[in-house]
């Protein structure tokens, strides 16, 4: 899957706040009245894992112990997950601290992880 592939699902998410995601399955992404190779049919689910949405400013809060900045995007990634059922393709955002460190973390590390499910979750 190409950036600009990765980049239009991950915005595409985030504005429908699909979270928690749903898996979204290869037959279901076809387009029936186009003929599609038949290999289509065989790629891997995808999942986009964007919990950040849930914020107001639809951006994470900084992972850095005592920085209150907002992160900026640095790019849009994907990984490859596999669990009993299968493989998945796991699309999920990069960021970068705006404050003084500088340091990089994702929607998908542990620690962002974290840290966003409980900032999402004392928004309700």
């Amino acid at each position: 899957m190409n950036s600009e592939t990765r980049k239009r699902l991950i915005q595409d998410a985030m504005a429908r706040k699909a979270f928690p995601p749903v898996v979204d399955l290869p037959e279901n992404r076809r387009q029936w009245e186009k003929i599609c190779p038949l290999g289509d049919l065989f790629n891997n689910p995808v999942i986009v894992w964007v919990p950040e949405c849930l914020n107001a400013h639809q951006k994470p809060d900084c992972v850095v112990d005592h920085c209150t900045c907002t992160p900026r995007v640095k790019e849009y990634l994907q990984r490859v997950v596999e669990n009993v059922e299968g493989k998945y393709n796991l699309l999920y955002v990069k960021y970068q601290c705006a404050g003084s460190s500088r340091s990089c973390f994702s929607s998908a590390s542990k620690v962002g992880t974290r840290n966003l499910c409980l900032s999402s979750s004392t928004m309700a």
